[in-house]
Order: structure tokens, then C-alpha cells, then sequence
């Protein structure tokens, strides 16, 4: 097997590595949604200004078989890289994903990295797979367990659902809402990044090695230009604390016009000092009603939580979102670790 970098220019090749992703993810979980090909193909080649991601193609008599994606960070956590890893179901069981593994792990520390993580899909009660073992027998250790939930909007409550938007909004006094679609407005967006960049400190991680990530302005703004050219929409509100006139909460869910019957619940934050208000399941409740009016063509709403995060769980199961499996962060410290040959 042939394992060549395929650059994120080249139309062709990474068609090849998308189709090989597809099938891939197809063969282990053909019920769950994947990014379209013009949606990859933005990320990869879109504002480099936090992130970088480096494309590999395994070849076997020409026919690609198998690769893996390694993805950056440029602000922040500037000792890992992401590994995505994949491995068309027709050739599995020959040995190509360790071959991948290997190959992955010298191009990270060539790159002076010595942090990995990887995600490892599980199901969420039972035997934890063929994933789990082949990430033990790679040297990963089991970091942050999330579990992924559904939304079906087409039996959802409507309600119920505005049962509990009334219920939290009696118990947030002193606070407002505030709402838009797209960009965020100018007065609000240095608070937004401040949020944001809270996500990564405030949410649980359990034993995963993140450290906090670095967002601004510019950041931000870089994002949503991608968010647009990937044709996507996000729809978001926030709670703003009246006294002080400060974010201290916000949810978004993000649709693609490349597959408009699925919506994503990205990030819901409240912040630690404007806790006990009902915030989180106010904005929730709140944007899932606006989500009707600016994504009528949705159908599910996909969202995940840290197991161990057992409040937003429970507000997202209020909601009527149920589990579909579970998603492990798996991470390798390549500073114990041996050189491969």
C-alpha cells in the first residue's frame, strides 16, 4: 500500500479521500449524517487563521483504500493534532489501520506535536467495539466519553416545548434575550468570543488534555466567513444579564442548505457565576422554536453532551432528544512513547 499526501487543492484526489470517508462511515454507521463534499472541501481550504488540516490517501494498485485526516490547532493547544482515521469496509482486517496509525503518529511528531486525540464511536450500552480495541491496542488512553442525542422534530411536543420555554423564563428574572441568525451584530461579538472561548474551561472534560483555547474578534468573524461559504446557517440566542448588560449564556444550532434536514445543536454555555437561572434550557427551548421559522426543511436536531455532564444531559432529554451512540475522545502522549522504526 501506496499512503501519499494529498493536497487540499487537488479537485480530484480529495474526492477520492471523501469517497473513501463516505464508505467508510457508511459501512459502521449508515444511519448517521455526513458533511457534504463542497462542505469538506471549505474547511480544508478555508481561513487558516486557527487551524490546519493535512489529508492522507492509502492506495492499493492505485484504488484508494484507506486515510486519514490530521487537524492543527493554530492558536491554542499547539502540541496536539487531531487524527481522523478511516478505512473503507472492503479492505478492513489486513493490518492498513495500524499502518495508518503509524504513518500518522511520525508525521505528528515530525511536525514537533506530541499530543493526539482521536474519536472513537461506541455504542451506548454494550461491547464498546472494534473501535475501542483498536484505539487500546494503538497506546490511546479512554479520555472524554460524549454521547450523541436526536431530536426528531416531527413528533416533538410543541407543548411541552413551550411549557418549559415559560417555566424558565419565569425563574430567569433579570435577565434578556437576544437572538440573531448569521453574523453576530458588532455591539455583542468581543462578549460572544468571551463566551466561546469559556467552553473550554467551563464544560466537563473529564481526563482529555485541553488547554484553554484563545478566542477574539477575529476569530470569530473568521469562523462565520467559513460558516457562509460552507453554506451553512446558524441560528442563536443569548441571555444577557440586565444589570450589567453582559452575555452570560448562549446555544446555537447550525443547518446546511447541502442537507437541510439536519440541524446541529453545536455549543450551549452558561456561564459559571449566572448558574441555578434555568438559562441553559431557556436559550435551548427558546432557539429550537426559532429554528422552525429560519430552517423550516429541518427534521433533527443532532447534539452531544459529556456524559458526565449531567445537567445539560438532562435538559436535553427534557427536551425529547434521545441517544443514538456514544462518541469517545481517545489521546496518545507520544512523549512516553517510542519512536517507530
Amino acid at each position: 500500500m501506496e499512503i501519499t499526501q494529498v493536497p487540499v487543492e487537488d479537485d480530484e484526489g480529495m474526492r477520492q479521500w471523501y469517497e473513501m470517508f463516505v464508505s467508510a462511515e457508511r459501512g459502521d454507521h449508515p444511519d448517521v449524517p455526513v458533511m457534504s463534499f463542497p462542505e469538506m472541501l471549505e474547511k480544508a481550504r478555508g481561513d487558516r487563521d486557527s487551524g490546519w488540516e493535512d489529508y492522507w490517501l492509502g492506495r492499493l494498485d492505485r484504488v484508494a483504500t484507506c486515510g486519514y485526516r490530521l487537524r492543527m490547532p493554530l492558536r491554542d493547544n499547539l502540541d496536539t493534532a487531531m487524527l481522523l482515521l478511516a478505512v473503507a469496509p472492503e479492505h478492513r482486517r489486513r493490518g492498513y489501520a495500524r499502518t495508518l496509525a503509524a504513518h500518522a503518529i511520525d508525521q505528528v511528531r515530525a511536525m514537533g506535536r506530541h499530543r493526539i486525540w482521536v474519536e472513537v464511536v461506541e455504542p451506548v450500552d454494550g461491547d464498546p467495539g472494534a473501535g475501542a480495541l483498536f484505539a487500546e491496542k494503538v497506546g490511546l488512553r479512554r479520555a472524554l466519553a460524549q454521547t450523541r442525542r436526536v431530536l426528531d422534530l416531527a413528533v416533538i411536543d410543541r407543548d411541552h416545548l413551550a411549557g418549559l420555554e415559560s417555566d424558565a423564563l419565569a425563574e430567569a428574572v433579570g435577565y434578556e434575550l437576544v437572538t440573531w441568525t448569521g453574523r453576530c451584530p458588532d455591539e455583542l461579538v468581543e462578549e460572544y468570543a468571551t463566551l466561546v472561548g469559556r467552553l473550554s474551561t467551563d464544560a466537563p472534560l473529564d481526563d482529555l488534555d485541553l488547554e484553554p483555547e484563545l478566542w477574539d474578534v477575529a476569530r470569530v468573524r473568521s469562523e462565520e466567513a467559513l460558516t457562509l461559504a460552507q453554506k451553512r446557517v446558524q441560528v442563536l440566542t443569548a441571555a444577557r444579564h440586565v444589570v450589567s448588560s453582559e452575555l452570560v449564556a448562549y446555544t446555537d444550532i447550525v443547518v446546511s442548505e447541502h442537507d437541510p434536514g439536519n440541524a446541529y445543536q453545536w455549543n450551549t454555555i452558561v456561564r459559571s457565576d449566572h448558574r441555578g437561572y434555568r438559562l441553559g434550557l431557556l436559550v435551548k427551548t427558546t432557539n429550537l422554536r426559532r429554528l422552525g421559522a429560519e430552517a423550516p426543511r429541518a427534521q433533527y436536531v443532532h447534539t452531544w453532551n459529556a456524559d458526565s455532564n449531567r445537567h445539560m444531559v438532562a435538559i436535553n432529554e427534557a427536551l425529547g432528544f434521545v441517544p443514538l451512540h456514544r462518541e469517545v475522545e481517545w489521546q496518545l502522549d507520544l512523549t512516553g512513547t517510542r519512536e517507530s522504526s
